[in-house]
């Protein structure tokens, strides 16, 4: 767990080789950039919280590669554009804020 532990920067695009990992907490912290594509490679992940950054970009498509998530937590970052219609396919998906 990484929550609050004033961690600024980009992720990183390793961030796709956890792929044992089912939960990723690196919200309320000053994480700033795009959401790595590589992030959604972990078809093992259950929850990512990535609230309360400076997160930047839109939502990707490949968000429907999480097919095991859970709880998604994007609240209070600075993404843009429509939400896509690809949460509606992610049937384990109990929350989203």
């Amino acid at each position: 767990w990484f929550f609050s532990m004033g961690l600024s920067g980009k992720i990183p695009t390793e961030i796709g080789l956890l792929n044992d990992v089912e939960f990723i907490r690196l919200e309320s912290n000053k994480l700033t950039g795009k959401i790595p594509e590589e992030i959604y490679n972990n078809v093992r992940l259950e929850k990512l919280y990535l609230g309360d950054n400076a997160l930047t970009g839109t939502f990707s498509s490949n968000i429907k590669k999480l097919v095991n998530i859970k709880e998604f937590v994007l609240k209070a970052n600075l993404l843009t554009g429509p939400i896509p219609d690809v949460f509606s396919n992610l049937k384990n998906l109990n929350d989203l804020w």
